[in-house]
């Protein structure tokens, strides 16, 4: 699980609370086919409140799934930003959805 408590402050007015992974604020893409993947997350995103984060595990496979769930969220009106995996998260990529 992923742990990173701090505030993030994004243009001036929205605040996003403590970064903690859990099973509710978490999508997890790995192991399903593209099409299947795009629709998983697209509920995700949908699902989450405002000012919210979520947690997309895209594995570190071939990278297909990774592509399009960047793709998605690269696209999405409610999705404010979002940070690729790194080090401390190989695999996963952190969504602020507005």
């Amino acid at each position: 699980m992923f742990l990173n408590i701090f505030t993030l402050k994004l243009s001036g007015a929205t605040t996003y609370g403590p970064l903690i992974q859990t099973t509710k604020n978490t999508v997890d893409l790995r192991g399903m086919r593209v099409e299947e993947a795009a629709h998983q997350l697209d509920m995700a995103i949908a699902q989450r409140g405002s000012n919210s984060v979520l947690f997309v595990v895209h594995g570190m496979g071939t990278g297909v799934i990774k592509e399009r769930a960047l793709e998605i969220l690269r696209n999405h009106p409610r999705v404010m930003k979002y940070e690729q995996d790194n080090p401390m998260n190989y695999g996963c990529t952190v969504a602020y959805i507005k």
